[in-house]
């Protein structure tokens, strides 16, 4: 998390972010559904691009690889699409 927090200058985080997020998720429920999720279900659009693709442009920006947020991006796109598609 250091080296993330090195890079993403000017964004303060706190230091128990990780700790936090991991225990909201352990301790959420299994029937929660992210809104993309929701927003592909619904045919909605979703902010696959607010927020997938702007990591990677970001990343791109300062000279970050980011190869993990690519491949979410690649695999959500096509469920966006389609999610439109089937809505029409």
């Amino acid at each position: 998390m250091s080296d993330v927090s090195i890079l993403a200058k000017n964004v303060d985080l706190d230091a128990d972010v990780i700790e936090k997020s991991l225990s909201f998720i352990d301790y959420s429920s299994l029937t929660i559904k992210a809104s993309m999720q929701r927003d592909f279900e619904a045919g909605s659009h979703s902010e696959i691009e607010a927020t997938i693709r702007f990591i990677s442009s970001k990343g791109r920006e300062f000279g970050v690889p980011t190869p993990i947020t690519d491949i979410v991006y690649a695999a959500l796109l096509p469920i966006e699409i389609n999610s439109q598609k089937v809505k029409s």
